[in-house]
């Protein structure tokens, strides 16, 4: 593996969903030595409150699970995401699945137990799809760069820019919804708890307005009474 994939590799947030626990905590302590962070969910649903949470750059998700499948939860994520790399664990290989599966767009079918040569093998074929998409960086209107996975912004005199947290979740949001507006109540929803404020038109104008300090009023675009967007190079 290149180095510029174990760059990537190891700047990774995954999210590990298994109802299972002795495999989860097993496979857990696997993927810590490989990625920066792991987040987990033992059920379907919980997996996907995380990943609507935290927009993980990979998801790695069992198969069989209760409350919510993994070929279900990937079919819910498809609708708006197609490019989250995703890797799906089963006991067994069952022809019906692996035809799901194919649909899904996924990164690998793995069958369990999983390895962790296999596990390494998988994760570095998603590191590449996300060099070869271009998702790893993404570049505005005005050329100032979002290095997604490390958080913070590259100006075009080739100067670091930080973020805080509140600034790259919302500008995480904003990528993963490129293609389309994102309106005020979700930006709230997700960056948001209701007691966290009593004002939040207000706290959602004044966070949209440090960011474009950031990356350029140019570069984040406003639709009056629908929503904001990236404008992208």
């Amino acid at each position: 593996m290149s180095k510029d994939l174990d760059d990537i590799l190891r700047a990774l947030t995954i999210l590990y969903i298994e109802d299972e626990q002795m495999i989860r905590e097993s496979v857990t302590t696997t993927l810590k030595l490989l990625c920066k962070e792991v987040i987990t969910a033992q059920d379907g649903e919980e997996g996907l409150k995380l990943y609507e949470k935290h927009k993980p750059q990979v998801i790695i998700s069992d198969i069989n699970m209760p409350k919510l499948s993994g070929l279900e939860l990937v079919k819910i994520i498809r609708e708006d995401d197609k490019s989250t790399p995703v890797i799906l664990l089963s006991a067994h290989t069952d022809k019906e699945y692996l035809l799901e599966a194919v649909k899904m767009q996924l990164a690998e079918y793995l069958v369990k137990p999983v390895d962790f040569k296999m596990l390494h093998t998988a994760l570095s074929a998603c590191a590449k799809q996300i060099l070869d998409s271009g998702s790893y960086q993404i570049t505005f209107a005005n050329q100032i760069i979002y290095h997604v996975i490390d958080k913070y912004l590259e100006s075009s005199k080739k100067e670091r820019i930080e973020l805080t947290k509140t600034e790259s979740a919302l500008l995480d949001l904003l990528v993963a919804n490129k293609t389309r507006l994102t309106s005020s109540d979700e930006i709230f929803n997700r960056l948001y708890d209701y007691d966290e404020t009593n004002n939040p038109d207000s706290a959602i104008k004044a966070l949209i307005y440090k960011l474009r300090s950031k990356i350029g009023k140019e570069s984040l675009s406003n639709t009056s009474g629908l929503g904001y967007q990236l404008v992208l190079a």
